[in-house]
């Protein structure tokens, strides 16, 4: 009997300790700057473990560690420096508290970006040359379309064809990929993206990558990335409306309302801008507007799901759509024009963190785009001409990241995208190709000051040969106060639908048009049908058409000293394969049938520049500038050789002079912007004047050569002011008015999208509920 109560007596003294040795420890912490204020988002991570978590809006986080045992902590927080701490969690105690002060860089932006390496970086240390926009910035201004922002607030030119694009770089719009949260966004054929009816009056920021981005972004990415960031929920509820209304009968209407449903865990955003204007004409007694009757609809929704705190699912839909109504003159019958255009589109993203080194990131994206245009005679209503064209776009993509350590961090990504394009002008009226791809990219910090990142990308694709683009970029932080940063990279732009597998004629003029691929059978049935008189060039003569491609170099770096700050880049690209026209046969009518081929090299160079200075405490002021020089590299070896000619005052045919060559059409040499802002946050008011500044430029061929030689072919420079003021009234409003074109510049031939001088008021109203 004493054996079995010694027994059970030494038995329970052993559990007891053993519980007790188990039992864990409740740890809290509270994460905070050097001035005490709490950092919200700020990683902490128990090493040699899979436990990571973040500290909430107050800068708290809590976790169950083991008693009697060390633990290795490490925080880290965008902006700060990371601070690493071990800990013995004692038996005796059961929960206990600690406070971390982190001290902030001294080199930073404030400003983590994402869409120069689909990874967050801070912006000043960023190699890759690149400008972000705040919502702040384009709101204050009332820039509610992406072409409104880009153009009052950069030195990006905007150009106008069959819609409005951006020209960055000196390059084409059709060589900027525009995306939504990362996603690309469909072209449509036989133009540009219009940035125009993308709406950004939900966006968070808006980010502009200047130069090749191919080696992750694949084609399209040649001149650079715009990714519009969409904003998310941070409040319990949160409803915005805006009215704006202007000249010409334009009026803007804008809801969103985002909300938490469960903390930290679900919530959704619902948007919708509608805008509509009834256009201009600058024309007296014309018979079509200027800029035609347009309305348009933005809507958009979006769920943010957390399962746990390691991972999150974000689910989106998008619509837009865009109705067009105009007249104008054939063959002396005035035409009806009806034209719409809609796009829907949504997307997965679901990111999951397996521990502090590996993370991964699945993307689903699907969007089709579709265009109907009609034109009837406004007397008999009967049909002129009709044009339909759709476009799918279906993208699957897995990025993965892997930290090696704090100071090399590497992105291995991969997928697959699938278009189809359906068309009466498309030969066989329907065309798909599908493209696998994968990139690599590898973040590494050298030394403390020393960045370096190298990325590759392979892309394989059915109509044309696969493509390898790397590109690597450096920058070094001299000191405090100087970031020196360059790259080198290649980019591409792979043939479009049209440029493959077109086939139309114009109605009224008689001229076709093929795509390459189509070429020489297209060729073989206008033979059969007795429509060739000539044929020029044999289709299978001509090689296959290959992507247009880019080398391109920059080097800059920013300055920063108390309240002024400069960033200035310098740039070159050289693009070869451009595709142009190439006529293959006379037809019977005396009309030229054309098809596409590689053909010219051309190159831009120029410096971009920027200044930021805020004084007298509440006034900042802004400068962009941009110089740019452009030319054809074999339009300028022929005027060397002596054969491109222009006639001379006396009718004589001359050749032309190297003096004489003005590059490239609609690029002007200098181009600016200057932004004086002044806001009161004690008077809760607002107001900014802007001026937008280009020199002049190529507009139009007059004298037959095909190149920009002779002073009449050059549009004028010309400067367009802005000024709004705004007001903050009860809380909840924001009252604004504004003017553009303050001195009424009109030009219809080569300003023809400005209608002179225009008026707007609005009004803002927000509720924010924590």
């Amino acid at each position: 009997m004493k054996k079995i109560l010694f027994y059970t007596i030494n038995f329970l003294i052993c559990l007891t300790i053993w519980l007790k040795a188990e039992n864990p420890t409740f740890i809290s912490f509270q994460v905070t700057d050097e001035a005490g204020k709490p950092l919200h988002g700020c990683k902490i991570s128990v090493r040699n473990t899979s436990k990571i978590f973040f500290t909430d809006k107050f800068g708290k986080a809590s976790v169950k560690l083991n008693s009697s045992q060390s633990h290795q902590i490490s925080f880290e927080k965008a902006f700060y420096n990371p601070f690493d701490t071990t800990i013995f969690v004692n038996k005796d105690i059961d929960t206990f508290f600690i406070l971390v002060r982190l001290k902030e860089k001294d080199i930073h932006s404030r400003e983590v970006v994402i869409t120069a390496t689909r990874t967050e970086k801070d912006l000043v240390a960023l190699p890759i040359p690149m400008t972000t926009l705040s919502q702040f910035d384009f709101k204050q201004i009332n820039a509610k379309t992406l072409d409104q922002a880009l153009m009052e607030l950069t030195d990006i030119n905007i150009v106008d064809d069959h819609g409005r694009g951006i020209q960055l770089q000196g390059l084409d719009p059709d060589y900027t990929l525009i995306l939504i949260n990362g996603e690309p966004l469909v072209k449509r054929t036989g133009g540009i993206l219009d940035i125009s009816r993308l709406s950004v009056g939900n966006a968070s920021r808006i980010e502009i990558v200047r130069g090749p981005n191919s080696s992750i972004y694949g084609s399209n990415a040649l001149a650079g990335v715009v990714n519009i960031i969409t904003s998310e929920p941070e409040n319990e509820t949160e409803i915005s409306l805006f009215s704006k209304y202007g000249s010409y009968n334009s009026l803007d209407l804008i809801g969103e309302l985002k909300k938490s449903l469960i903390s930290d865990i679900l919530a959704f955003t619902l948007f919708a801008h509608r805008s509509k204007t009834d256009g201009f004409s600058l024309i007296p007694n014309s018979v079509g507007k200027t800029v035609p009757e347009i309305t348009n609809y933005n809507l958009q929704g979006e769920v943010f799901y957390n399962p746990t705190r390691k991972s999150r699912l974000r689910i989106a839909f998008r619509g837009n759509f865009e109705n067009e109504i105009n007249s104008y003159l054939a063959n002396k019958d005035t035409i009806s024009s009806n034209n719409d255009v809609g796009e829907i589109s949504s997307f997965l993203n679901f990111k999951n963190i397996l521990n502090d080194r590996f993370n991964y990131e699945f993307r689903a994206y699907f969007s089709t785009f579709t265009t109907n245009t009609q034109d009837r005679f406004v007397k008999t209503k009967e049909l002129y001409d009709a044009y339909k064209f759709s476009q799918d776009v279906l993208k699957l993509e897995l990025q993965t990241n892997y930290a090696f350590s704090l100071n090399n961090y590497m992105t291995l990504g991969g997928g697959f995208i699938t278009e189809q394009a359906k068309s009466l002008r498309i030969a066989g009226g329907k065309e798909s190709n599908r493209q696998f791809f994968i990139y690599l990219q590898d973040d590494i910090k050298l030394i403390e000051r020393l960045n370096v990142i190298g990325s590759l990308r392979f892309d394989n694709h059915s109509d044309y040969a696969s493509q390898v683009s790397p590109k690597i970029s450096l920058s070094y932080q001299l000191n405090k106060n100087i970031v020196l940063r360059s790259s080198v990279g290649t980019g591409f732009q792979a043939p479009d639908f049209e440029e493959l597998y077109l086939d139309w004629t114009n109605p009224m003029a008689g001229y076709s048009v093929f795509g390459r691929t189509y070429a020489a059978e297209g060729l073989k049935k206008l033979q059969q049908q007795g429509q060739i008189a000539t044929i020029l060039i044999s289709p299978d003569t001509i090689g296959k058409l290959e992507p247009e491609k880019s080398l391109s170099f920059d080097f800059g770096g920013n300055f920063s000293i108390d309240e002024l700050f400069l960033k200035i880049n310098f740039f070159r690209n050289n693009i070869q394969n451009l595709i142009d026209f190439l006529p293959i046969a006379i037809k019977t009518n005396g009309q030229r049938l054309h098809t596409y081929q590689n053909i010219n090299k051309i190159y831009t160079q120029g410096v971009e520049f920027s200044l930021e200075y805020s004084f007298l405490k509440n006034f900042h002021l802004n400068i962009s500038y941009q110089f740019l020089q452009t030319g054809d590299l074999d339009v300028i070896e022929k005027i060397k050789n002596r054969k491109i000619f222009k006639r001379d005052a006396n009718g004589n045919d001359v050749p032309v002079n190297i003096s004489d060559y003005g590059g490239l059409f609609h690029r002007p040499e200098h181009s600016g912007n200057i932004r004086l802002t002044y806001r009161s946050q004690d008077l809760g008011l607002f107001s900014s004047f802007r001026v937008n500044v280009k020199s002049k430029y190529g507009y139009k061929d007059i004298n037959g050569n095909m190149i920009l030689d002779d002073p009449r072919e050059f549009a004028p420079g010309y400067a367009i002011f802005r000024w709004n003021i705004s007001k903050e009234l009860f809380k909840y409003f924001v009252l604004n008015f504004g003017v553009d074109n303050l001195f009424d510049r009109k030009d219809a031939r080569f300003l023809a999208a400005n209608p002179g001088r225009t008026f707007y008021f609005s009004i803002d109203f927000k509720y924010i509920k924590n």
